[in-house]
């Protein structure tokens, strides 16, 4: 459910958001810019919701049902029944027929539980649908020694999308629209015997998107495709024992354009095949609401004022697919995927003490980049076993590099710098398999099974997951 082009970035986030956090220093007052660009990617891997069908994830991509197609209006288009994409870019097998489908997927990815459900209503020039996703995480741990000492962590995040598309049909090429609506929220509390930390952080976010397909020839289609969306990104947290209490809290309203491009080439005969090139760019720039953003106490108050708020992230993919007809029902796919994303964080302005008239403290300037790309190589195989059964099994290897750089200058008395550079290098190999089952054109199951890994903040941890998916037409 998650989607494919930033399911790599989940591998990244939280590992790095940890990395980052503990770049920071704690002199008088430590507004790192390091630590919005670490929240904002947490914010991105809990807040990214996707409707997908089992097989497309157990494929990594390379193969699709009639669910997948929701999120793609010009394909969405052409479902006439609920049944796996015969070839690669392809919408459905054609043929007569009035889509009514309803759907529904639950999912359990390590701590993760994720739920959706949705429909497909075919009309006279196109099909309607939507679906409501929705996921939650949390987890809670305690460790006590006795009276002396104890420590605490507790964290849990949740979203939920609702998203309607319309998918247009014609001789020579179809075009189409959706919109969605998503609003999540996480938190996280460490404690010990002595200090609590604190972090909360809420989104939202609008969002538009449009396609237009050209399918004249029979061998060749292409797409277009952009999209617009606005959002606000709210996050406040702190720490605090008995004597210090710090707090960091920024408001952002965001803006995101983008835009990609997928060319199709088929290959008819008794063995079809396909071959499919895609590419894609989003921009996204944020603004703060509030100027004050960071406030920080150590028995006394301190704002500081942003005068420069800069804060910017863009994300490109290029991406290769291919996949061939075998024998007997069975169909091969590969791939070759890279993506690669920056961010900038760039703060400056004014701090002063609140308890004093106007006794300002100085300037404070705090500047991070991160920059990071992945390469990915899917494989997989699909074949179908009798009238009713489809098995699919895939394997993805990726690499992951990141690069982070963070300069800040603090008003404390002298002058204190922090300049910080690092470099992570991660590889690893996901492995899945789902089985489909179809009971005429009324009923379909799929079963998933995914055994995956995430960057952590200091090695790879594994993760496995299972997910369940029901269609049914009428």
């Amino acid at each position: 459910m998650l989607r494919e082009n930033k399911a790599k970035h989940f591998r990244l986030a939280v590992g790095v958001g940890v990395a980052v956090l503990g770049f920071g220093s704690s002199l008088v007052v430590a507004a790192e810019a390091g630590d919005v660009i670490s929240r904002y990617r947490q914010l991105q891997a809990s807040h990214l919701i996707e409707a997908r069908s089992v097989v497309n994830e157990a494929s990594f991509g390379l193969f699709s049902t009639t669910i997948d197609q929701i999120n793609d209006p010009t394909r969405l288009a052409d479902i006439q029944r609920d049944e796996p994409t015969p070839v690669l870019g392809r919408p459905g097998s054609g043929g007569d027929g009035t889509p009514r489908i309803l759907f529904t997927g639950l999912a359990n990815r390590a701590e993760v539980h994720a739920f959706q459900v949705g429909g497909i209503y075919g009309m006279e020039s196109g099909n309607l649908a939507g679906y409501l996703a929705w996921r939650e995480s949390n987890s809670d741990s305690r460790h006590d020694s006795g009276s002396s000492y104890f420590n605490g962590n507790q964290a849990d995040a949740s979203a939920t999308e609702l998203m309607l598309a319309w998918g247009q049909r014609g001789e020579t090429s179809n075009w189409g629209v959706t919109g969605s609506y998503l609003s999540g929220d996480r938190g996280n509390t460490i404690s010990d015997t002595s200090s609590v930390f604190w972090d909360q952080s809420e989104a939202s976010r609008y969002a538009v998107s449009g396609a237009f397909q050209n399918h004249a020839r029979e061998d060749f289609t292409w797409t277009v495709s952009g999209n617009v969306a606005s959002g606000d990104m709210i996050d406040d947290g702190g720490w605090r024992n008995s004597l210090v209490f710090n707090r960091l809290r920024w408001d952002f309203d965001t803006f995101t354009w983008g835009g990609g491009v997928r060319l199709n080439w088929y290959q008819e005969g008794d063995h079809p095949g396909a071959f499919e090139v895609v590419g894609s760019y989003d921009s996204m720039t944020g603004d703060l609401n509030h100027p004050t953003i960071f406030m920080r106490s150590n028995g006394v108050q301190y704002d500081e004022t942003a005068t420069r708020d800069d804060f910017s992230a863009s994300n490109a993919t290029l991406g290769l697919r291919w996949q061939k007809q075998l024998a007997g029902g069975v169909d091969f796919g590969a791939g070759f995927m890279w993506d690669s994303y920056e961010i900038d964080a760039d703060f400056a302005g004014n701090v002063t003490d609140t308890a004093y008239t106007p006794a300002a403290l100085g300037r404070f300037v705090t500047q991070a980049s991160m920059e990071g790309d992945t390469l990915s190589i899917p494989t997989s195989v699909r074949a179908g076993i009798g009238e009713k059964w489809t098995v699919v099994v895939g394997a993805e290897f990726w690499r992951s590099e990141v690069d982070i750089k963070t300069y800040d200058l603090y008003p404390s008395v002298p002058v204190s710098e922090d300049r910080l550079r690092s470099h992570r290098s991660d590889t690893g190999t996901d492995y899945a398999m789902a089985l489909r089952y179809q009971h005429g054109e009324s009923v379909t199951a799929e079963l998933g099974f995914h055994s995956g890994s995430y960057v952590g903040a200091r090695h790879t941890l594994q993760t496995s997951e299972v997910t369940f998916l029901v269609g049914v037409s009428y």
